[in-house]
């Protein structure tokens, strides 16, 4: 009896066990994807705005920024329908001659509803544009502007995650004080005189305008969401469940071959990448907000000329 106590035990020890891990990762992950998406989000549609607010052509400014940007956006989508095996029918990566008010892109796939992984896939299929464009815009950030090399070993320096056994709200804590430090970085490197002097520099603000306006993701590839979006936990659960049942065995005599299996060490480089990809994003939507100051200056030069009046970014 005391034997069957032990191992009742050691089961919801695990079970506790996996799902903590679980809401760990799934709250590195959902929130700051959730922040960082929905204000690049706003920054974009402001930017437009503002552009057709100042009765600029914002035909000729979506061909001036679409042909660099609405590939990155689409090629974002493509990444991870092959990532995850969905089959892609149709990719228009930019499409010029597209009647005002159709994208000047889009893709067509397929994937099977009974597929676990073709589900999850699904998810960050939709989602694809914002993590890749991110991971596109910080690459040309950290190629064209070289006072940024240290900005990112404090991005690296992010992969060791220490958090895990603190308090939720500590761990944030620390999360928040990391993030705010490279915002802070950020905007000192474009901000600093000594980028303004190199041509390269110009040439990424022009990068960064074209791959930032176009990180937004379009009502069809939100709408869906809502749908698939607990199918992530629901994975990630499997996925740790198998991780904390695997560590158990590893503890017994006869499974030893598998090794020591820990599942904090697992966790923290899990979230170590998580949080990485958190600085990613506030570097994006740090370089976003600039690209819509740059966008809106310029507007309001031209409508004060023109018009006699400031353009409203947010109608």
């Amino acid at each position: 009896m005391a034997t069957f106590e032990r191992y009742g035990e050691i089961a919801v020890s695990a079970a506790v066990d996996a799902v903590r891990v679980t809401f760990l990762q799934y709250l590195w992950f959902i929130v700051p994807l959730l922040l960082f998406g929905l204000l690049v989000h706003v920054l974009n549609n402001m930017t437009f705005r503002a552009v057709q607010s100042a009765s600029l052509n914002i035909r000729g400014f979506e061909l001036a920024t679409g042909w660099i940007g609405v590939p990155v956006h689409e090629i974002g989508h493509a990444v991870f329908c092959v990532l995850f095996g969905h089959k892609i029918h149709k990719l228009m990566l930019f499409d010029p001659a597209a009647p005002p008010g159709e994208p000047l892109g889009y893709f067509r796939n397929s994937y099977d509803p009974t597929d676990a992984t073709h589900v999850v896939g699904d998810f960050f299929v939709r989602i694809g544009p914002l993590p890749f464009g991110s991971l596109v815009l910080v690459t040309v950030f950290r190629l064209l502007v070289p006072d940024s090399s240290g900005l990112f070993e404090k991005i690296w320096s992010l992969g060791d995650h220490k958090c895990i056994e603190a308090p939720l709200l500590y761990a944030f804590g620390l999360e928040a004080h990391s993030l705010a430090e490279v915002v802070i970085r950020t905007a000192g490197i474009l901000l600093s005189p000594s980028s303004f002097r190199t041509p390269q520099f110009w040439l990424f603000l022009y990068l960064a305008i074209c791959v930032s306006c176009y990180l937004r993701l379009s009502h069809a590839d939100v709408e869906p969401l809502r749908g698939i979006a607990w199918v992530v936990p629901i994975y990630m659960l499997q996925i740790n469940t198998l991780f904390v049942v695997l560590e158990l065995l590893s503890k017994t005599p006869w499974l030893s071959i598998l090794g020591r299996i820990s599942v904090s060490g697992y966790t923290r480089a899990i979230l170590g990448y998580l949080s990485m990809m958190t600085a990613i994003l506030a570097i994006t939507a740090t370089l976003t907000l600039a690209a819509f100051l740059i966008c809106y200056a310029i507007s309001a030069v031209y409508s004060l000329i023109r018009q006699q009046r400031m353009p409203n970014p947010f109608r």
